[in-house]
C-alpha cells in the first residue's frame, strides 16, 4: 500500500463531507489495488448490518489485506481484513473491532494531520517501518486509542443482542476463502 497517500490524506479530513467521501473512495481503491478483494455475500451482509446497528452511513468491504483490525477511511468507509474473521471467535469480537474503528472516525482522529498505522511499532509520519513512535506522539496515539475504546464500550453496552448464528455463518464463509 502507498502509505504516503494515506498520510497526505490526513490534512484533507477537515474538508466537506463530499471531499472526505471522494478521498475515502480513492484510499479504498489504493488498498484494493494491492489486496485481493473478497466476494463473501454472507459475511458482507453480516458486517453491513452490524455496522449500521453501531452507526449509520458506513460502507464496509472485505479484503485480503495484512492485519486483523478494520481500516477506517474518510467518508465513513471501512475495509475489514479477511483475517478479522479468522481471529474473532464470536460476534462480540467483531462488534468490538468495528465499534473501535468507527470510534476513531466519529471522534475525527487524524484531522490533526497525524496518522498511526500498526501501533507503536508501525508506519509513521516519516514513512518508515518498525520504528518506535516518538514519546510525545505516542501519548497522543494512546489517548486516541483510549477514546476509541471508550466509544466502543458505550456502543457495545447499548447494542441489542448480537446475532451469534449470523456471525458463525459469516465466519464459516470467510474461512473457506
Amino acid at each position: 500500500m502507498k502509505y504516503g497517500l494515506i498520510l497526505a490524506a490526513c490534512a484533507a479530513l477537515a474538508q466537506s463531507p463530499e471531499a472526505e467521501l471522494a478521498l475515502g473512495k480513492a484510499l479504498k481503491q489504493e488498498i484494493l489495488r494491492e489486496a485481493r478483494p473478497i466476494s463473501a455475500p454472507v459475511a458482507s451482509a453480516y458486517l453491513q448490518k452490524l455496522t449500521s446497528t453501531i452507526s449509520s452511513g458506513y460502507s464496509v468491504d472485505i479484503a485480503d489485506v495484512d492485519g486483523r483490525d478494520p481500516i477506517g477511511l474518510p467518508g465513513k468507509i471501512i475495509v475489514v481484513p479477511l483475517k478479522c474473521f479468522r481471529y474473532c471467535k464470536d460476534a462480540a469480537c467483531v462488534a468490538s473491532k468495528l465499534a473501535h474503528t468507527i470510534g476513531h472516525l466519529e471522534l475525527r482522529h487524524g484531522v490533526n494531520g497525524r496518522v498511526f498505522l500498526g501501533g507503536p511499532y508501525g508506519i509513521h509520519e516519516d514513512l518508515t517501518r518498525v520504528r518506535p513512535v516518538p514519546h510525545a506522539v505516542r501519548r497522543e496515539q494512546e489517548q486516541f486509542e483510549r477514546e476509541a475504546d471508550e466509544f466502543a464500550a458505550k456502543v457495545l453496552a447499548s447494542l441489542p443482542g448480537l446475532d451469534e448464528a449470523a456471525f458463525q455463518a459469516a465466519r464459516a464463509e470467510a474461512q473457506q476463502l
